[in-house]
């Protein structure tokens, strides 16, 4: 379980001085994973964290189903306490608290909004992780009314992009919301040593389950392999579950697919960056996606990006030119898209110069680091 007193002190040291801003986030050991931890790690690493003496409490704790409810419980008591000790000892004049979508990380995070609000703090709430839509609409009357009402607990939401924006405006007309979207950091980018096959190597980065399309790439895999077609698939990512991992192997090896596809497991920074480098297509037919980062960092990449037409990638890609999109759940239609990059050298490479063109014009992070310091900015202006 994780020390409550190490997550109330997080990134403070003695000499700061209270106010400023303090962000409320999970930041766990590395190999960061998760699109919203990553975007923690960069903007406490920004210039805009230094210019508003940014202060951090660490949200981020260890999964261990062998605690009771009550230890559970105990620990959160703890933990919104440790919270609220520190906003009250710390006195930021803006609190900046990351959600995300489920019924314990969600209740989590606006559990921190209402504290800071009802201890007087402007509370900007924003929204992350790809199932946030799905997940809300599955819920019944109750509950969705209590997300609504939770949502309006703070003072402004920052989502990722206008298709978040206009869900959120739907159930939350009464509050403001910003854009303001994910950023990578392109000087990580390492310089391309992708061979061009065969066989070309496919990568997907991101949490091996059902959400992020990984069974539809072992079914079309298979189809591949059974034409003779030369592909490597690489899955880079945690397990969803020790289930779901233990279905993707077994289901990979009952295909005959041991040869074609390896797991990689979770990833560090400079790792997932050469396997970027080393790859001829990203992929990702996911099921439901905010604006995930694993597809602004293959954009840095300058790779060719395969994807389902879910979340922000419309507005992240056109067809074509950034991208080509597939249905969801296609696996003929995947196969095609597969086939038509492996037959087109001049289309991955066109495609993949727009990607890095179009992430150093649009997502580059010190830029959208920027547009916190409009937000945060706004405070000190009142």
């Amino acid at each position: 379980m994780p020390d409550v007193e190490q997550a109330m002190t997080g990134a403070l040291s003695p000499d700061q001085t209270t106010g400023g801003v303090l962000l409320v986030g999970p930041r766990p050991p590395e190999p960061l994973s998760g699109g919203i931890e990553i975007g923690v790690v960069m903007l406490l690493s920004s210039s805009v964290a230094q210019k508003y003496r940014m202060q951090f409490f660490n949200t981020a704790r260890r999964r261990d189903p062998s605690r009771s409810i009550w230890q559970r419980l105990d620990y959160q008591i703890r933990s919104f306490t440790a919270f609220a000790y520190t906003v009250i000892r710390q006195r930021p004049r803006v609190v900046h608290v990351k959600a995300s979508w489920g019924a314990v990380n969600y209740s989590q995070s606006v559990s921190y909004s209402l504290i800071a609000r009802l201890l007087g703090k402007r509370v900007l709430l924003q929204l992350h992780g790809g199932a946030f839509d799905t997940w809300y609409n599955s819920l019944s009357g109750p509950w969705r009314w209590a997300v609504r009402t939770s949502l309006s607990w703070a003072s402004e939401l920052v989502v990722l992009s206008q298709y978040w924006h206009d869900m959120v405006a739907k159930l939350v007309p009464n509050r403001p919301i910003h854009i303001v979207p994910n950023g990578v950091e392109t000087k990580y980018a390492q310089p391309p040593a992708r061979r061009g096959g065969p066989p070309l190597k496919v990568l997907t980065i991101g949490t091996l389950g059902r959400r992020k399309g990984y069974f539809d790439i072992i079914e079309a895999a298979a189809q591949l392999h059974g034409r003779a077609l030369p592909f490597h698939f690489l899955f880079a990512g945690p397990d969803e579950d020790a289930d779901t991992g233990r279905a993707l192997r077994e289901q990979v090896a009952a295909l005959g697919l041991t040869e074609c596809i390896s797991f990689l497991g979770p990833v560090g920074r400079e790792e997932k960056w050469r396997l970027l480098a080393e790859a001829d297509i990203f992929l990702l037919p996911s099921y439901g996606e905010n604006l995930p980062n694993a597809i602004l960092e293959a954009m840095a990449a300058a790779l060719p990006i395969i994807c389902t037409p879910v979340g922000a990638l419309p507005e992240m890609l056109d067809e074509g030119d950034h991208a080509l999109f597939v249905p969801l759940g296609d696996i003929e239609a995947l196969v095609q898209a597969l086939m038509r990059c492996d037959a087109s050298p001049e289309l991955r490479a066109a495609m993949g110069a727009h990607n890095r063109e179009d992430v150093a014009a649009r997502y580059e992070f010190e830029a959208i680091a920027r547009r916190f310091d409009d937000l945060y900015a706004e405070t000190y202006k009142q």
